[in-house]
């Protein structure tokens, strides 16, 4: 999945699922690397989409889920 900037999204930090938008991205041999600002402040670097090896990534499953709920008013 590829996120442009300002796109809402759901990650998990650390086992909890926070509410994010997509400040800035980066190409990398690694695949694009994401600056994530959560809905409490705080800002997350080098995040990967469904990297879920790491503490901090993007969960697309969830996006996917919760902007549909969005869209629909739920």
């Amino acid at each position: 999945m590829n996120y442009t900037t300002g796109s809402m999204i759901i990650i998990s930090a650390f086992k909890k699922f926070k509410v994010g938008k997509v400040v800035d991205k980066i190409n990398s041999k690694n695949g694009i690397l994401y600056t994530i600002k959560s809905e409490d402040s705080k800002v997350y670097g080098n995040v990967l989409v469904d990297a879920k090896k790491n503490n901090i990534f993007i969960h697309s499953n969830l996006t996917n889920s919760f902007l549909k709920s969005k869209d629909n008013g739920d």
